[in-house]
């Protein structure tokens, strides 16, 4: 994730300045996710260059101060954070391309999730990364696979990325809305969702919605290794997001209030997905469990 802001000085340009997250989302038995991250200045650290400051918010709480005096370079680790969408913010003081010494200010935004616990896997591989991919029964037509993880708050936002076992013919299947079910996946039956390709003309996401019984078609050109986020706001729009951009690229016609899963469906060997959390809850029985060691008791299914 990188997020950039540079500034023209008179009698100069600035250097670009960017924070470098590596993010540990949390779990369904860990609630707090942990994020280190490193401040890079794309002209280096000169001598004298200093941190001025560094803080991180969201949009419930005041900003943190993570960091508020000078130094060489600046790297760190913050613990404890909840789910949620956070926002660092700061600025540096740097030499811009004239020699001159130049505050510059930046950002970048954040998203800390809840990997995903998958509740059906029907001819998939899991692997300990929320990871689910295609194995090579040819008797299946697709691979299946959908999460425990389950909201029905009105804003949440989930995300993944897709993985290709081919480089002519990958797809997956990515249902906005709740998957409950592991029959064949058939278009007509989901109203909207997100088909990852690669084939040999390219790669993108197809973004389908039905609309009164005809499916409309949006082609996003993207790269393979793309981050894809669906977020559904306060009003019930859900739109999707890619990378670590706020900015939406499109917007699906139909407002949506009902509970969502992570429900991905792959058609070849290896076609699959992974890096997948989301804001979602976990299901109950997992914190039953945790209450139930705590006391000491043993655990009865």
């Amino acid at each position: 994730m990188n997020s950039e802001s540079t500034f023209a000085e008179r009698g100069g340009s600035n250097p670009t300045v960017t924070v470098v997250p590596t993010i540990t989302h949390a779990t369904c038995f860990n609630p707090n996710g942990t994020v280190g991250y490193e401040v890079v200045v794309s002209s280096h650290w000169e001598n004298g260059a200093s941190m001025n400051s560094l803080s991180l918010s969201d949009d419930g709480n005041p900003p943190q101060v993570v960091y508020d005096h000078g130094g060489p370079t600046l790297t760190g680790t913050i613990v404890s954070l909840p789910v949620g969408v956070y926002t660092f913010s700061g600025s540096v003081t740097v030499l811009n391309s004239n020699g001159m010494w130049v505050s510059v200010p930046f950002s970048a935004t954040i998203w800390v999730g809840i990997e995903t616990v998958w509740n059906v896997l029907e001819d998939m591989i899991p692997s300990p990364n929320s990871y689910s991919a295609k194995r090579n029964i040819t008797t299946q037509t697709y691979g299946v696979a959908y999460s425990k993880n389950v909201t029905s708050q009105s804003e949440f936002w989930m995300e993944l990325k897709a993985t290709y076992g081919s480089s002519t013919n990958s797809h997956l299947y990515w249902v906005v809305g709740e998957t409950s079910s592991s029959t064949v996946f058939s278009p007509s039956g989901a109203f909207q969702y997100v088909e990852f390709y690669k084939t040999s003309s390219g790669s993108g996401i197809l973004l389908r919605q039905n609309n009164y019984g005809t499916y409309e078609t949006t082609i996003i050109s993207t790269n393979s290794d793309d981050k894809v986020r669906v977020v559904r706001d306060q009003y019930g729009e859900i739109k999707i997001q890619l990378n670590d951009n706020v900015t939406s690229i499109y917007t699906f016609d139909m407002l949506s209030s009902d509970p969502m899963n992570i429900g991905v469906f792959s058609v070849n060997q290896d076609d699959g997905c992974l890096n997948v959390v989301s804001s979602f809850d976990c299901w109950g029985e997992v914190y039953a469990k945790m209450e139930r060691k705590l006391r000491g008791v043993k655990y009865q299914p």
